[in-house]
């Protein structure tokens, strides 16, 4: 019967950390990025789940001025915390529109009322039109 001495050998998709692998994340692919991804692997004799664990240890770097930066940068300068309220904002006015489609006179009602408000309240302080700073 033969030994091996296990502090000699290697496995590749062992972790260079003792940390057990127990998470697991789904993420959907064209067929395209799929072939991608499975290539780049194959290019390093590595399986895909090996590559992307490469790719998150390696640090961030310019792909030059031809390709940009390798984070996508995003194109309004608004502070993300407005921008994700916009955000919230637009999905309650679809989820408004959605029951307004249904035929909800209730909702329908209670828009107008709030149209009349903003409405006065824009006029209230609108100079010349209402209340006078």
């Amino acid at each position: 019967m033969e030994t091996v001495d296990e502090s000699t050998t290697s496995n590749a998709s062992e972790s260079t950390t003792s940390s057990k692998r127990d998470h697991s994340v789904l993420v959907r692919l064209t067929a395209e990025e799929r072939d991608q991804l499975n290539a780049r692997a194959k290019q390093q004799n590595i399986t895909a789940a090996d590559y992307i664990r490469q790719r998150l240890d390696a640090e961030p770097t310019s792909r030059g001025s031809a390709g940009g930066s390798r984070y996508k940068q995003r194109k309004n300068k608004a502070p993300a915390e407005l921008v994700a309220q916009v955000a919230r904002i637009g999905n309650n006015l679809n989820q408004i529109a959605r029951r307004v489609n249904v035929g909800d006179t209730d909702v329908m009602s209670a828009l107008v009322s709030i149209d009349r408000a903003t409405r006065d309240l824009v006029d209230a302080y609108t100079p010349g039109k209402g209340k006078e700073g």
